[in-house]
């Protein structure tokens, strides 16, 4: 079963929403299809809420950073090199939410020779990939409608997709399955549009200190 995951690399319920759908993959087979979701381009030209400002005062260093490692995403998904962007996601997400680095270049670099693909870091500065990164996003929000977020999934051949599910912690073995089988039943009812519970912690990252 392929499933398709949009994703903004910085936003830290995303990863944890990642994290739970790799614990499945390994369970159930599932063929994960990687696709970029830019939460600065969803946002663009609106100003941030004090608020959130307040949680996050790196917010703009966070979104730009975000923006370069897409660029760098596309890049791979245009080369074909799926597998690629799982391991790139893998080692940034390890970084900045795991390890709480800041959201500098010098990082991005890092997790890119990690994850062996620093032959694309010259896509980071390209604004040709902004395109793609938009046109994934709008195909993104296509299959999930409006007023959606990261992330995105899509599973199979269906043309709906939802934004979810959010975990914090991310369930494991299981219950991981057991989640997986509630959203895939969700997904095929097409009278289903929303369900959610409000967020009252912070992101509970596992492995972080």
């Amino acid at each position: 079963m392929n499933v398709h995951f949009y994703f903004d690399a910085m936003c830290p319920w995303t990863w944890m929403t990642s994290r739970w759908l790799v614990d499945v993959a390994s369970q159930r087979e599932l063929d994960i299809r990687w696709h970029s979701f830019s939460l600065a381009l969803l946002n663009e030209g609106q100003p941030i809420p004090p608020n959130l400002l307040e949680m996050i005062p790196d917010i703009v260093e966070r979104h730009d950073l975000g923006l370069q490692i897409l660029r760098i995403v596309e890049f791979l998904a245009d080369a074909g090199r799926n597998d690629d962007i799982g391991r790139f996601y893998t080692e940034c997400g390890n970084r900045f939410h795991v390890e709480e680095r800041p959201p500098e270049r010098a990082v991005l670099e890092d997790a890119a020779r990690a994850a062996g693909v620093e032959d694309a870091l010259t896509a980071a500065d390209d604004e040709a990939m902004t395109s793609r990164v938009r046109t994934s996003l709008a195909e993104g929000l296509d299959r999930a409608g409006p007023d959606v977020g990261s992330p995105v999934l899509v599973i199979d051949r269906n043309e709906r997709g939802a934004f979810g599910p959010i975990v914090s912690p991310p369930p494991t073995g299981d219950d991981a399955t057991r989640l997986w089988d509630a959203v895939v039943t969700l997904h095929t009812i097409a009278p289903f549009y929303e369900i959610k519970r409000g967020r009252t912690d912070p992101p509970a990252v596992p492995g972080r200190a």
